[in-house]
């Protein structure tokens, strides 16, 4: 099959007609440019050429695509997740999980992760428990957020800002604290 002159022997592409074989071409690119976005964020090994993506699964990637495309799916097609994880294979071989958390792990977070992933839970406790962490992911990058904003502080007012991170471990407690006390006793942190 030809695609612009070249001859393709792309597995992905199987018996398809140039105006398909132009299509997937738009997509692949698509999905290349979401990668090299998530790239930024993602954690470079200083002993090799791979990055780090925080994700347990790799559904959870492609979840992550999912959601990038409700939000523009002009910029970010939809594609299925079998060629989502075919490009990935074929273009980010680099690009891999991490078989462990950086992180001491919140209580919170381990058992929703656990409802979630778990083979014996019923489809609505795993929707409850991903729709709980999603709450609680927010709630964590606000309370970030705001430690950001004191660290800046800091940064360009040091005579008048002074900002102290002792231990991400702290963070990670307290914050998961004052969480849980929010949503068991409705309180304000």
């Amino acid at each position: 099959m030809n695609v612009f002159g070249i001859r393709s022997t792309n597995k992905l592409h199987g018996a398809k007609t140039d105006k398909q074989l132009g299509r997937d071409c738009e997509l692949r690119i698509a999905v290349m440019a979401w990668f090299h976005e998530i790239l930024m964020t993602a954690d470079k090994m200083p002993d090799s050429h791979d990055y780090m993506l925080p994700a347990p699964h790799r559904k959870a990637v492609y979840d992550w695509y999912k959601i990038d495309n409700e939000a523009d799916p002009e910029r970010y097609p939809h594609i299925s997740k079998p060629y989502f994880l075919a490009i990935w294979r074929e273009n980010f071989p680099h690009v891999k999980l991490r078989k462990y958390l950086r992180f001491s792990k919140c209580c919170f977070c381990v058992l929703h992760r656990a409802i979630r992933w778990s083979k014996t839970s019923t489809k609505k406790e795993k929707k409850e428990a991903m729709a709980r962490l999603r709450e609680h992911y927010r709630w964590i990058h606000h309370e970030r957020a705001y430690a950001r904003q004191k660290q800046n502080y800091a940064i360009t007012q040091p005579d008048k800002y002074l900002s102290i991170a002792i231990d991400g471990y702290l963070c990670a407690c307290v914050s998961s604290f004052f969480f849980l006390m929010k949503l068991l006793v409705g309180a304000r942190t």
